[in-house]
């Protein structure tokens, strides 16, 4: 993928723009190879009148071994005979602005692809207060609109226009997280306004989650009225006399064992459809949709799970009929009904069974 362009179409060259910069950079490189390789490094020159005999060179050479040569002579003064002058010829590195040079580059290379120099440890100009905002500002200005354009090439090419609601994306937050202090504090202001839940925070950390009460959001209520606190907590023990609990069977009677087993089939039916709908509408929500868009998804999504109760319905209804010698399926279907309208699967199949076999017996 490219990035931005003049014509939306065809991305501009980035490696093209920067030739002049990295081949600055190639021939910086190639020059410190051949400094340091190839140099033949003369440390001065004695300028002599005329020409030295053999005799007379030798005798200068010597006198120069001598008495300078080594550690324990230097800065000694030099004594020049017949006119002769030293000179002398050292260069450097620094002096060729060589190093500057270099350090130049690395910066303008870092400049074409947006990124810190940090990030390359070139760390001449980075302290430990700024190095941190750098980072953020990298993740911002510099990875945030590759990994935007990527994710809309994902879902052009991946999702089909017609499936189901997905989209990609690509997780970068971790880029911008701050040490322990700062997240913490983060994770605790966000928490606290209902944004993040327990189950939230752990994923962000990389940890499990603790289950469904994990889910649960809150927010902090500076402003309840202390005669109010607890008000609105529910019963650890509500009484619901309307919904008795379903009784235990008794394994020892057969009448008993076939009921339980009944209650088991029809509802491991009632339960696929009951979580069908939470399921769809979580796909579903992943994308914005009015009010009534999604009121006519759920109609019509309830639809199509009447027409899939017959099917699902028909064997487990044939064995009720059997065990009870009645029809079944008109009753069957009800309770399906209502389980994909939201009632409980479970009450749903013990009620079904429990009153068909009472009337059998």
């Amino acid at each position: 993928m490219k990035g931005p362009s003049l014509n939306g179409l065809v991305g501009d060259n980035l490696v093209a723009k920067a030739a002049l910069s990295l081949g600055l950079t190639m021939a910086t490189e190639r020059y410190a190879a051949t400094y340091f390789g190839n140099n033949t490094e003369v440390g001065g020159m004695l300028k002599v009148p005329g020409n030295l005999d053999d005799k007379a060179y030798d005798r200068l050479v010597n006198a120069l071994e001598k008495r300078h040569r080594g550690p324990n002579n230097a800065f000694r003064p030099f004594i020049g005979e017949g006119g002769a002058e030293y000179v002398q010829t050292i260069s450097n590195a620094e002096d060729a602005q060589l190093v500057a040079a270099r350090q130049n580059q690395v910066e303008e290379v870092c400049r074409w692809f947006g990124v810190p120099p940090h990030k390359i440890a070139h760390l001449l100009r980075s302290t430990n207060n700024n190095i941190e905002q750098q980072g953020m500002e990298f993740t911002r200005d510099a990875l945030t609109p590759w990994c935007k354009r990527n994710q809309q090439e994902f879902d052009y090419k991946l999702f089909s226009a017609r499936g189901k609601n997905r989209f990609s994306r690509i997780d970068i937050e971790w880029l911008s997280q701050g040490d322990a202090i700062a997240r913490s504090t983060y994770y605790q202001t966000m928490r606290n306004i209902g944004v993040y839940s327990v189950n939230d925070i752990l994923k962000f950390e990389g940890r499990d989650t603790i289950g469904p009460e994990g889910d649960i959001r809150i927010v902090n209520s500076a402003s309840t009225r202390l005669e109010d606190v607890g008000a609105n907590l529910p019963d650890a023990n509500p009484a619901d006399d309307t919904n008795p609990t379903p009784p235990i069977p008794d394994k020892n009677n057969p009448d008993e064992q076939i009921n339980n087993a009944l209650t088991t089939c029809f509802e491991q039916v009632f339960s696929r459809f009951s979580s069908r709908l939470s399921n769809r509408l979580k796909d579903y929500d992943t994308v914005r949709h009015t009010s009534e868009e999604r009121a006519k998804f759920i109609q019509d999504f309830k639809l199509e799970q009447t027409r899939m109760l017959h099917e699902s319905l028909c064997k487990p209804a044939q064995i009720l009929s059997l065990a009870s010698g009645r029809e079944t399926f008109g009753a069957a279907l009800a309770q399906g009904q209502a389980v994909v309208e939201g009632a409980d699967p479970g009450r749903a199949a013990h009620e079904l069974v429990s009153n068909f076999l009472k009337r059998a017996a």
